[in-house]
């Protein structure tokens, strides 16, 4: 994106990925950070998860789902 035309005059700064919070089974948590034009943070935000998204798709990265069981027992 910081590279992209339309978007590279909301970035003041590189954006740094600042690493993996959390790992569950229903994703992870990277956390980055994205120095922007004041109130361009959400329309950034956005685009980023978008595109996020989007490539996860071209790969075949599905995100996780939770899955829940029921197990019944028959008491006698």
């Amino acid at each position: 994106m910081r590279d992209d035309k339309q978007w590279s005059n909301y970035f003041l700064d590189s954006p740094e990925i600042l690493g993996i919070d959390q790992v569950q089974s229903s994703g992870c948590l990277i956390r980055v950070w994205i120095k922007t034009q004041p109130l361009a943070q959400w329309s950034v935000g956005r685009e980023l998860r978008l595109l996020i998204k989007e490539a996860f798709d071209r790969e075949g990265i599905t995100l996780g789902a939770p899955i829940q069981h029921v197990l019944f027992s028959r008491q006698k």
